[in-house]
């Protein structure tokens, strides 16, 4: 039986995501990497105190059109030009901003480097907002390879700047240099990937019936910044760099993983929901697949975090980044709840319903807050707890509102995810008995590959004796994509 030319083009498109998301992640952590052994950890912190800034502007870098521009059915030039404009306009518009804030923000931290490092980030606004309509049309038209060529691309150059000036002596700053390299090159690579050329033209009447959903993104975007960023503050301001550069490279470790593997099919299947926009039945139909996908893979790896936290850190990073340990253990569960939740925003977006994400994001940003001014109380751990409980609290009502808007109920995602969740659990007890069983407590290589080499046998013969309709469609999708 042939597969359908529909499913063909997601399943290629799937694939060519994996592919970047792939080649990114894997450059990216072995920069981190190499970086965390040139660099301290108060680098950074500063950094991180800088891109609390960076990211406050990044909401409005688009103002919400690339959304509107994968959603709506048809755009035409007048609408492709005039929102090219806006957007070049904002990304400039943003950075003259940025850079206006650089010294309050290095009075506001007590740190007087992070005002140059947000003056350099600050560019990136500009590099940024010139490709975002050629990204876009790339992504309507699931043209995925030839942006996995430039993202791939773009990532390598940073890296490579980033690295070359981490060995030249240029410290925190080699971390900018490594974000701004990555711009350049991406908005060179996709103004080659696609042919479309602005005019120099500006039309309102072509603008003016995405507005309404692009404001109300754009706010969503503002206060979900709050929630994503007031831990950040919080660890910088009150307990200083090094200890937002343990809990930033907490962060890392852990979303590597669980970015890279949404993305590649998030960054699919919102244009292909919003293609399903009107058939409610459908739409449940392959989001359900999608989320249980997801699972599928996030759900291991999170938990198996727990068990190989420790000899990971200290035979990847270094002895000095050991108290990422704690931190990491706290984190792992509400990891790979958010893998989950990541996904509900493309169901608000691609119904067009932003106003009603808006208002959830107002009430998830005061809940997420409130967990953190508790948490603080007791350290950077305190503030992992207060993210771990926020992720579980806010879960239910964030699907049960999506749910709603496309006739699914919360009971049907459980069916998806009870297999897979289970699963992970049972590996995760076979991997702390044998390390138990083993005495796998050395922080070398030899613990960390025997305990991931148990963990993933484990994992695969319990979803083999159990998942297997899953793994023979994930696999069917697979071969549709070669």
């Amino acid at each position: 039986m042939s597969t359908p030319p529909e499913q063909r083009a997601v399943a290629t498109s799937v694939k060519w995501s994996f592919v970047s998301q792939a080649g990114r992640r894997v450059t990216q952590l072995a920069t981190t990497v190499l970086l965390a052994r040139l660099l301290a950890p108060e680098d950074f912190g500063l950094v991180g105190m800088a891109l609390a800034v960076i990211v406050l502007v990044d909401v409005f870098k688009d103002l919400g059109t690339t959304s509107a521009l994968v959603q709506q059915r048809q755009v035409g030039e007048p609408l492709l030009s005039s929102i090219f404009w806006i957007q070049a306009g904002a990304g400039i518009a943003a950075a003259a901003l940025v850079a206006a804030l650089a010294p309050l923000a290095a009075l506001g931290f007590g740190e007087p480097e992070v005002a140059q490092l947000v003056r350099w980030l600050a560019w990136s606004f500009v590099l940024s907002g010139l490709g975002l309509t050629h990204q876009t049309l790339l992504t309507r038209d699931l043209a995925f390879e030839r942006l996995a060529r430039c993202e791939i691309a773009a990532t390598v150059a940073g890296s490579a700047a980033g690295i070359g000036a981490a060995l030249s002596g240029w410290g925190a700053k080699s971390l900018a240099l490594q974000t701004l390299v990555f711009w350049a090159t991406s908005t060179t690579l996709l103004w080659w990937a696609h042919p479309w050329r602005p005019r120099a033209h500006f039309r309102w009447n072509a603008v003016k019936p995405v507005v309404g959903y692009s404001l109300n993104l754009s706010a969503y975007n503002l206060v979900n910044y709050a929630a994503r960023n007031a831990d950040t503050l919080l660890v910088g301001v009150l307990l200083g760099p090094q200890a937002l550069g343990f809990y930033n490279m907490a962060y890392r470790v852990m979303l590597a993983p669980l970015h890279g593997i949404s993305k590649v099919l998030g960054r699919v299947m919102f244009p292909y929901l919003s293609s399903l926009q009107d058939d409610d039945a459908r739409f449940g139909r392959i989001y359900l697949r999608w989320v249980g996908g997801v699972a599928l893979v996030t759900f291991p790896l999170m938990l198996g975090l727990v068990a190989v936290a420790e000899p990971l850190v200290l035979s990847v990073l270094g002895p000095r980044w050991e108290p990422l340990v704690p931190l990491l253990l706290i984190l792992a569960p509400a990891g790979a709840l958010q893998s989950i939740v990541g996904t509900v925003g493309n169901i608000y977006k691609a119904k067009a319903a932003t106003d009603r994400l808006l208002r959830f994001g107002i009430f998830g940003t005061a809940v997420t807050v409130l967990c953190y001014g508790v948490g603080i109380r007791w350290g950077v751990a305190g503030v992992a707890a207060g993210c771990t409980v926020a992720t579980f609290v806010l879960a239910w009502p964030n699907f049960a509102l999506a749910f709603g808007l496309i006739d699914l109920r919360v009971g049907a995602l459980w069916k998806v995810l009870r297999t897979p969740a289970l699963n992970a659990l049972a590996m995760l007890a076979a991997m702390l008995l044998a390390r138990e069983a083993l005495g796998l407590h050395e922080p070398a290589w030899a613990p960390l590959l025997i305990l991931a080499s148990v963990g993933t046998a484990s994992y695969a013969a319990a979803s083999l004796a159990s998942a297997r309709a899953a793994f023979r469609e994930l696999w069917g999708a697979i071969r549709a994509a070669v």
